[in-house]
């Protein structure tokens, strides 16, 4: 008789004392091709994940092949996983993606490429091999946020100079804070997506929202609480900003550089109305904030 390529004998995992596999027993013939089938939540995920080893059962045994593969790391289990997520690395290429696998497992350089450049033949991808994912967006977005004020000022300061295109003032201001501060934007906002789930714009769509109407009603309400964070701060660094302003502002006073030349002699009332306004502007949009809630709360339907 063959040997079956995987076998689980009275295999039983629990979650906080409930079982989410209550005793599987099964034979997956070498070669074939098996399914698990079931609801959701009859722990058919949870069987794939011991037997790739993310998980380790309470009872039984795993076998791949002759081996007992149960306390094995899955570095060390001849089984991969494909995950529902996809699981793609954003900083390697395609090609390196195919090929992390079997450059883990030591497979020579010269037969490396043949087989990914064969992978690809089969599945149509021929010549992106090269491509890759969002490392380079994610290091323009970020580098206003890790380079010195100083250096953004004066590169920013040289560049509006080179060009000759626009006077120092307002608008050089303008641009140099909007590309000081939109990285925190960015970054505000894409906390947020990270857990948007799409299968609502999904939803909104299969119930008969055009997509104006699906983003009206359902992205932007979910996206406005990031936006509006990532304003504020973007407003609270603009405004204590002093080094990209010095360098970008000519002839024209902003708060930072006003304050900057009061403060040899004292500070001046002015400061201390702007600064009193602000606080009071910042406390006023978080009580609105926190009421607005407490009205929902009411509101809505035990």
């Amino acid at each position: 008789m063959t040997q079956p390529d995987v076998k689980l004998e009275s295999v039983v995992k629990r979650f906080d004392g409930v079982a989410a596999v209550d005793g599987i027993t099964l034979e997956i013939p070498s070669g074939s091709f098996f399914a698990l089938l079931g609801p959701s939540g009859c722990g058919k995920t949870t069987t794939l994940r011991m037997i790739g080893g993310f998980e380790e059962p309470d009872e039984g045994s795993i076998f791949l092949g002759e081996r007992d593969v149960v306390g094995l790391p899955p570095y060390r289990r001849d089984v991969n996983t494909v995950f529902q997520s996809y699981a793609l690395f954003p900083h390697l290429s395609i090609f390196e993606n195919v090929a992390f696998g079997l450059r883990r497992k030591g497979v020579q350089k010269a037969h490396v490429k043949g087989r990914v450049t064969e992978m690809f033949r089969l599945v149509g991808l021929e010549g992106l091999g090269s491509r890759r994912g969002r490392a380079p967006v994610n290091f323009l977005i970020f580098l206003p946020m890790a380079a010195p004020e100083i250096v953004l000022g004066a590169s920013l300061l040289t560049l509006f100079l080179n060009q000759s295109v626009l006077d120092l003032g307002f608008w050089t201001i303008f641009i140099a804070h909007v590309m000081f501060c939109i990285s925190f934007v960015v970054v505000t906002v894409r906390a947020r997506l990270v857990d948007f789930d799409r299968h609502l714009e999904e939803a909104a769509a299969d119930l008969g929202a055009t997509g104006f109407d699906t983003f009206r009603l359902i992205t932007m309400p979910l996206l406005w609480p990031a936006i509006l964070a990532g304003g504020l701060l973007a407003f609270a660094i603009s405004i204590d900003d002093f080094v990209i302003t010095y360098f970008n502002s000519g002839s024209e006073i902003t708060f930072p550089v006003f304050v900057w030349g009061r403060a040899a002699r004292g500070v001046p009332p002015q400061v201390n109305v702007i600064g009193s306004a602000v606080f009071l502007l910042a406390v006023g949009i978080m009580l609105v904030s926190v009421i607005v809630q407490t009205r929902r709360r009411k509101e809505s339907p035990a």
